[in-house]
C-alpha cells in the first residue's frame, strides 16, 4: 500500500489543478487517490485521471513533466518540474507577431545551482518566492541551459519551508571573470574592477519606489555597465572585488548585476591602473564583438565601405524622433519634419563587418557645417542629396576609428558613435606582417623604415 509521503507530489499536481473548486480539500483528494490504487489497483497516471473526473477538473492541466534539479537540466529536456526560489524577476515588453506583449525573465535558484529562465507571459511572482514549476521545456542562450515557460506551463507558490535554505551567491564557486569576458547568462561571477561612473536613479517597483544604482565599471580589459539593486556604498573612482553577481544583457551589451546575494569587498586603490588608464576607449575588433553580443565605449578601427542612405540631411518626427519616409511618420502619419543630420555606414576591419551611425555632431564636425549651413547649401544647390554626396566624399573608402556603444539584435551589430578620427594605415607594415604569418620571408628594413 503507497503511504502519504510517496502519495505527496501526485497529491500536490491534483490539488494545483483543482485548486478553484473551493469545496474540495487536500485530504479528499488524497483519500480517493488512494481508493483508486488500493481498491481497483490502477497506474498512478490512470487514477490521477479518475480523481479529477469525480472532481470535474480538467486532466489536461496535470504535469507531464520528470522531476529535476537545476544541476540535472540537459538541453534535450522538453517537458521538466522543479522545484526552486526566484533569486531574480523582472518584466519587459516584447513584440511577438506584430503585438506586444509582456513577458518576465530572471533567475531561479535550488541547492544544487542556479539557472536563468524566461516566462513567455507575465509571471505574477515575486523575488525569494518557492514555487513548484510543472511542464517547463529548456532550450540553449549563448550554449548555457536556460528554463524556459510557455502556454503548457503551470506555476504553483509554495510555503517557505518547502526548499531548504542555500546560500544563493554561493551555489557552487564563483569563478573569476575579466570584463572583456562578459556575455549574458553568466552566474557567480567573481571580477575586481574600478568604478568610472556612478548614478542613483529611483524606479517604480510594483508601486513601491526603489533606489538602483547604476554606473560603469573597467578593469584592465575592458569597461561595462553595473546596477546594484541593494545599497553597497560604492563611490566613484574606488576599486572593489564582486562576488556573486550575474550577467544580463540588453540588445547585446552585457550589463553586471548586483543583488541581494552579491558581496562587495573594498581593495587598495593601487590593485588597477588610474581612472585616467582605464576610461580610454580599447581596441576591439568586429569579430570579438559578433561572439560577445555587443560593449559599451569601445573603439574600433577600420575601413568604412558604404554610405547607406537615410545619410545625410534627414527630417524626424517632431513627437517620437523617427526619421520620416515621405513626410511620413510609422507611427504619427504625416507630420511636419525637423531636420536633422546624420551617417548611417557601414564599417569594416577585416575580421568583419557593422552598421555604424552617427549623430548630428559628429556629422557637422565631418562637414564643416552646422545644420543651418548644411540647409544652406541644400538650398544653393537646389537639391538635398548634395549633403549626402559631401559625406560620401569625405568618408567613403577611409580608415577611421571610431569609438562608441556596440549593440546586436536580429539584423546584426550596430554602433552608436560616440567620436570619429580618420587614421593612416602602414601598408608595407601590414603586408610585411600579412607575409609573415604565411611563412613567406620579408625585407624588415622596408618595414621598419616606414615605421620610423
Amino acid at each position: 500500500m503507497i503511504d502519504s509521503i510517496e502519495l505527496a507530489p501526485f497529491v500536490e499536481d491534483l490539488t494545483r489543478v483543482l485548486e478553484n473548486n473551493e469545496d474540495i480539500d487536500t485530504q479528499d483528494i488524497e483519500t480517493e487517490l488512494k481508493r483508486f490504487l488500493d481498491e481497483f489497483d490502477l497506474p498512478i497516471d490512470e487514477a490521477k485521471r479518475c480523481v479529477l473526473k469525480k472532481f470535474g477538473g480538467d486532466p489536461k492541466l496535470l504535469g507531464n513533466g520528470i522531476d529535476k534539479t537545476i544541476n540535472e537540466l540537459t538541453l534535450t529536456d522538453n517537458c521538466v518540474n522543479l522545484l526552486c526560489r526566484i533569486l531574480f524577476i523582472d518584466n519587459k515588453e516584447v513584440s511577438v507577431d506584430g503585438k506586444t506583449k509582456t513577458i518576465s525573465y530572471g533567475i531561479f535558484g535550488d541547492p544544487s545551482g542556479t539557472v536563468p529562465f524566461t516566462a513567455w507571459h507575465e509571471l505574477h511572482c515575486e523575488k525569494g518566492e518557492v514555487i513548484r514549476i510543472y511542464n517547463a521545456y529548456v532550450r540553449s542562450w549563448r550554449d548555457k541551459v536556460q528554463v524556459n515557460l510557455g502556454d503548457r506551463t503551470h506555476v504553483r507558490e509554495l510555503p517557505q519551508d518547502a526548499l531548504p535554505k542555500f546560500n544563493n551567491s554561493n551555489n557552487g564557486e564563483s569563478e573569476e571573470y575579466s570584463v572583456n569576458a562578459f556575455h549574458d547568462g553568466l552566474r557567480n561571477v567573481s571580477v575586481v574592477m574600478r568604478i568610472l561612473e556612478l548614478n542613483e536613479k529611483q524606479i517604480n517597483v510594483k508601486g513601491e519606489q526603489k533606489t538602483i544604482f547604476r554606473g560603469i565599471a573597467a578593469d584592465e580589459t575592458g569597461k561595462c555597465r553595473f546596477a546594484a539593486w541593494s545599497d553597497f556604498d560604492l563611490k566613484a573612482d574606488e576599486v572593489v572585488k564582486i562576488t556573486g553577481g550575474y550577467i544580463r544583457a540588453w540588445r547585446g551589451v552585457p550589463e553586471l548585476q548586483l543583488n541581494g546575494g552579491t558581496t562587495v569587498e573594498k581593495l587598495s586603490g593601487d590593485t588597477l591602473p588610474s581612472h585616467e588608464l582605464l576610461i580610454k576607449d580599447r581596441i576591439i575588433t568586429i569579430s570579438k564583438l559578433k561572439h560577445i553580443g555587443g560593449a559599451v565605449s569601445v573603439a574600433v578601427e577600420g575601413v568604412i565601405l558604404d554610405i547607406r542612405p537615410g545619410s545625410g540631411l534627414i527630417k524626424r518626427c517632431p513627437q517620437c524622433n523617427r526619421a520620416l519616409q515621405n513626410e511620413s511618420c510609422m507611427v504619427h502619419g504625416q507630420v511636419s519634419g525637423e531636420f536633422d543630420l546624420r551617417v548611417k555606414c557601414v564599417l569594416d576591419d577585416g575580421t568583419g563587418a557593422m552598421s555604424v551611425v552617427l549623430g548630428k555632431d559628429i556629422t557637422e564636425h565631418l562637414l564643416g557645417l552646422d545644420i543651418n549651413g548644411c540647409l544652406a547649401r541644400a538650398k544653393e544647390q537646389v537639391r538635398i542629396e548634395v549633403i549626402l554626396e559631401d559625406l560620401t566624399m569625405k568618408l567613403l573608402a577611409r580608415p577611421v576609428k571610431i569609438s562608441g556603444t556596440v549593440l546586436s539584435d536580429e539584423y546584426g551589430l550596430m554602433m552608436i558613435g560616440a567620436t570619429i578620427e580618420f587614421i593612416s594605415i602602414k601598408i608595407k607594415t601590414e603586408a610585411c606582417s600579412l607575409l609573415n604569418s604565411l611563412g613567406i620571408e620579408t625585407d624588415n628594413e622596408v618595414c621598419n623604415h616606414e615605421q620610423s
